[in-house]
């Protein structure tokens, strides 16, 4: 009789003993699953990239502008190949990167002599 009670009470506790681990392992594997989340480094630690995705864009309905307007924009305005005068000390016949500037544009830009926003006398090249 002692020998029967003494292995049900080990019998209840492998059985408590089990379910104890399993519901350790369970409380494991989220506290994991929750660290992956919040550290993805973690979870992904040589930087493997995502899967390639197609993403489908619809047209742009008629009539909107492509961008957003700026206004009050302060810019210089110069023509190339410019040179000095009254109210303009500085020559536009050089650019600090091409030294050949005018030639490789294409000419002097005048702006008395226009084609709508294009040079009136050549059709410029180089910029």
């Amino acid at each position: 009789m002692i020998f029967a009670i003494g292995s049900s009470v080990v019998l209840a506790g492998l059985a408590g003993a089990t379910r104890l681990e399993e519901r350790a392992a369970g409380v494991h594997e989220r506290f994991l699953a929750d660290r992956r989340e919040a550290l993805p480094s973690l979870s992904d630690p040589f930087g493997v990239p995502a899967a390639a995705r197609l993403v489908l864009e619809s047209a742009r309905p008629r009539g909107l502008a492509s961008g957003v307007w700026k206004r009050n924009v302060v810019a210089t305005v110069f023509w190339v190949g410019e040179l000095p005068g009254e109210h303009n000390p500085t020559p536009n016949t050089r650019s600090a990167w091409d030294p050949n500037w005018v030639a490789n544009f294409g000419g002097y830009d005048d702006p008395d002599q226009r084609a709508g926003y294009q040079p009136a006398r050549f059709t410029p090249l180089l910029n």
